[in-house]
């Protein structure tokens, strides 16, 4: 789970990375021969629709900070990676996020893009009408901004999910969506509260490695199951 990236000299705004993390934890994966699939993807491999690679993993980033087609997407290029990118509508074009031509351009180069809601709330604390503001009407927005259709794979803003949104989710057409936390035994066990892992700016390239382990990943499922809360 990514959000801005950051080229050398310029201040790593919370949450994000700089380009050289990014590109070191790119090359891992490739070293490790991991297959990058999107979101999308994934979904459809869990689903038994398509062979499962022995080893997947899949990049997301999350706002549609200008920074992704700026840094991010020669990154992606350069190791011949794909990614799902999450956007929030109202930023679309305003200073500092992606405008619909890069979103465009991102599409045409093979990233998945995918929904972050209308204006970034916590759905936990969203009315009903909100929440079909946030959800669907989101949904149909962007498909509009970006000449397509299909966003079938949504991103919880804050990570902020309860079991309540999993069908309202679905009956807007959504695939799945992603979260942070999530009290799921594995990370595919529900398609709607998929959790992810945060690679933070004081990662090495040890303690980055270390988060791609399988123990790593059953610790974390421990400590996601006794949360009071996923809101």
């Amino acid at each position: 789970m990514y959000h801005g990236v950051f080229k050398p000299g310029l201040t790593v705004a919370p949450y994000g990375i700089s380009a050289e993390q990014l590109e070191q934890q790119l090359a891992l994966l490739k070293k490790l021969r991991y297959q990058i699939v999107t979101f999308g993807q994934l979904l459809t491999i869990t689903g038994h629709q398509a062979p499962r690679p022995r080893r997947m993993a899949v990049l997301t980033f999350d706002d549609g900070d200008s920074t992704f087609t700026e840094t991010a997407l020669p990154l992606l290029r350069k190791f011949g990676m794909k990614a799902t990118l999450f956007l929030i509508n109202q930023r679309v074009g305003q200073p500092g996020f992606m405008d619909a031509s890069g979103a465009k351009q991102a599409i045409a180069e093979g990233i998945e893009v995918g929904v972050h809601s209308m204006t970034h709330p916590n759905l936990c604390q969203c009315s009903q009408d909100q929440l079909h503001e946030e959800i669907v009407e989101s949904r149909v927005q962007l498909e509009s901004a970006l000449g397509t259709d299909g966003l079938d794979t949504f991103c919880y803003p804050y990570g902020h999910h309860h079991p309540g949104l999993y069908p309202l989710l679905k009956r807007a057409g959504y695939r799945g969506a992603v979260a942070v936390f999530s009290r799921e035994r594995t990370v595919t066990g529900n398609p709607y509260a998929m959790r992810r892992i945060y690679p933070h700016p004081g990662d090495s390239p040890l303690r980055f490695r270390l988060k791609l382990s399988t123990s790593y990943l059953k610790w974390v499922a421990y400590r996601d199951r006794n949360r009071e809360t996923t809101c």
